[in-house]
């Protein structure tokens, strides 16, 4: 009897179901096959062991083998006897085929029964996939709704484990263990537990620590653990410790089957992040160095303002965004630059011609667009009118007269300055604009005094 239980119990079965297998054996054995009540008999006691909690530990094609054996050796000493009753050989092998498809039939229904439930749970894969995948930007809560659905799917407890690095095997390659790898989340029975990522238990080939696995098996119930390799082609990022009844090993193959092509997903959209990230800063520092350049290339280097180029593009662009008002141009220069650079250097000559620029930038303020265009030519675009260029002209003499009253330089600081308005619209010729506030310039410069020089008394 110990031999069939061996057979008929299927593989890490408790202790505990020997007995009770046992008696149904035995009471379906003890049938008297010459009776004509024994086929009743053996379908009730069939039924009952089918119909029991411990069915599903019961290895049905093994079943067959044990009752084929058992019978065959009741025909082999019924044949011994002097008197052999060719009747109870007859019912011997009739018990036989009965058992048989009895057996099988309830093989048959059992395998359509665990085929619905498994198509059935299989359904619930694509919806661990789609939780992992909708907390992606979360690691954390990405490996904890994985444990959730496991345990919806009757896992005793859970353990996942995600290699330092991970690692490429190929086919007849013999496998090794990584150094190193870390617990990320663990399920024991209704507690889920999920590590930040900096907080996880290192589990190392020569010391568990933390990260050790608790078994919680009751021994009434018929969990294994099983350990699942989470790969995604030949790329293994971690393991899977599930501890599960041994009919769920199906589905939760293909379960970490999935879970190692989401780590894999997971994997490539934070090596996307790190690419936009750097991506991210190779543009900010192009932006930036090209703003240096089109400053370099649009600047003045003496004073600031904006040189000729910069300034035709900045007045046009004036004209486009401002079409249908007015526009104030006006041209200044400084008065004497070379008495100034002939008497008193170089030096004093680009003073001056910093110091005239600061005044325009003052007087036309941040609305305006100041150039230097020339030499000692200064050209400023802003909204107005002929009006307010006059006032513009009047500001820039005080600011001059007042700088040249506490001024200890031995020679004046002056510009002369001319305007002329215009409507912007579209076809509007700048440089004619330009040449008429040129002109207007010209008048105003017959004007300044003879001499920078300051005479001292």
């Amino acid at each position: 009897m110990k031999e069939f239980l061996e057979e008929i119990l299927v593989e890490n079965a408790d202790m505990s179901l020997h007995g009770k297998v046992q008696e149904y054996l035995q009471s379906i054995m003890e049938v008297d096959f010459r009776t004509s009540g024994s086929e009743e008999n053996i379908k009730r006691s069939l039924q009952k062991l089918f119909n029991s909690d411990i069915s599903k530990c019961i290895s049905g094609h093994s079943l067959i083998k044990v009752f084929d054996r058992f019978t065959d050796e009741c025909v082999r000493r019924e044949l011994q006897k002097e008197n052999a009753d060719k009747r109870a050989i007859e019912n011997l092998l009739l018990r036989k085929r009965q058992i048989h498809d009895k057996i099988l039939s309830h093989i048959i229904k059992r395998e359509k029964e665990k085929f619905s439930t498994f198509q059935q749970e299989s359904w619930f894969v694509p919806l661990i996939s789609r939780d992992m995948l909708c907390h992606m930007d979360d690691e954390r809560e990405f490996y904890r709704r994985l444990l959730v659905k496991l345990q919806a799917l009757g896992a005793e407890a859970s353990y996942f484990y995600i290699f330092e690095h991970p690692t490429a095997h190929f086919r007849n390659e013999e496998w090794h263990c990584p150094k190193r790898m870390y617990l990320t989340a663990y399920q024991s029975g209704e507690d889920i537990i999920a590590y930040e990522e900096d907080k996880r238990p290192e589990v190392v080939t020569t010391f568990a620590g933390e990260g050790k696995i608790t078994r919680r098996k009751n021994h009434a119930q018929n969990y294994v653990a099983t350990i699942f390799c989470l790969f995604s082609g030949k790329i293994q990022y971690g393991i899977l410790v599930a501890e599960i009844d041994p009919a769920y090993l199906s589905l939760f193959y293909l379960i970490s089957r999935q879970i190692g092509n989401m780590l894999r997903m997971y994997q490539m959209s934070e090596e996307q992040k790190t690419m936009q990230r750097k991506l991210e800063i190779l543009v900010r520092e192009i932006q930036e160095k090209n703003e240096v350049l089109n400053f370099i290339s649009e600047s003045d280097a003496l004073t600031g303002c904006m040189n000729r180029r910069g300034f035709i593009e900045k007045t046009l662009q004036m004209n486009r965004d401002h079409e249908g008002e007015e526009l104030l141009i006006l041209f200044a220069d400084l008065d004497h630059l070379k008495e100034i650079n002939d008497s008193f250097g170089h030096i004093e000559g680009d003073f001056s011609i910093r110091h005239c620029a600061e005044v325009l930038k003052k007087v036309v303020g941040a609305d305006g667009i100041v150039g230097r265009i020339g030499g000692d030519e200064f050209c400023v675009v802003t909204l107005g009118n002929l009006k307010d260029g006059q006032q513009i002209i009047e500001r820039i003499r005080e600011e001059s007269d007042a700088f040249n009253c506490t001024s200890d330089k031995e020679y004046y600081v002056e510009l002369s300055a001319g305007c002329t308005s215009v409507i912007c619209r579209n076809g509007l010729v700048i440089a004619d604009a330009l040449r008429e506030a040129d002109r207007a310039l010209y008048e105003v410069k017959k004007l300044r005094r003879n001499s920078v020089k300051k005479i001292r008394l």
